[in-house]
């Protein structure tokens, strides 16, 4: 091997070595002081299906959406378009089976269970509209509800009385036109 060709081999390697440090660090400061901007991000498999999407989505919520292999969303986590947070879990048919997500002006939590034929068959937390006594933060309850139910079978609750401040609590069904019967109340009818 001539000297010449030993001298051309050193540098060309001296000129790898400075070009690839030099390039990486520049690679790096370039990244960092970077701000990446989009409306939406997805994650895809290696066939271009979509897995996950990351967004403000139609339902007007952000959030991370994992979707299933039929399309459909399957899970999402993030921000309701009312600013709070929320988790809801999908069925294999894209219906809701699993909310936690705050409701009313006072972020209260609520946690529905739903099931193919009726979404809202179990109901945790502030009592909805239509429910009386008034609503608020201290009213909490266990509803139940079946699919030929719009308000629901029977619950379990904890009332406050916005007049006296009292709270007490109920056991009630509801009758077949859907309005609420305590259960202290049925032995006096």
């Amino acid at each position: 091997m001539s000297r010449s060709t030993v001298l051309t081999a050193c540098l060309a390697l001296l000129a790898g070595f400075l070009g690839g440090n030099l390039g990486g660090r520049s690679a790096i400061a370039a990244a960092s002081d970077t701000t990446i901007r989009a409306t939406r991000f997805e994650l895809l498999d290696a066939s271009g299906h979509v897995l996950a999407r990351w967004g403000h989505g139609d339902d007007h919520n952000t959030a991370l959406q994992f979707l299933g292999v039929n399309g459909e969303t399957e899970a999402s986590f993030g921000i309701s378009s009312a600013g709070l947070p929320l988790l809801y879990i999908n069925g294999p048919d894209g219906k809701n089976r699993f909310a936690l997500q705050f409701i009313g002006a006072d972020a209260n939590p609520q946690i529905v269970m739903s099931d193919a034929k009726w979404e809202g068959r179990i109901v945790l937390g502030n009592f909805l509209a239509g429910d009386s006594p008034p609503l608020g933060g201290r009213n909490w309850g266990l509803r139940l509800a079946g699919p030929e139910r719009v308000s629901g079978v029977a619950g379990l609750g904890m009332f406050s009385n916005p007049e006296t401040g009292r709270t007490s609590g109920e056991l009630f069904v509801y009758d077949e036109s859907g309005s609420r019967v305590s259960l202290s109340e049925v032995g006096k009818k």
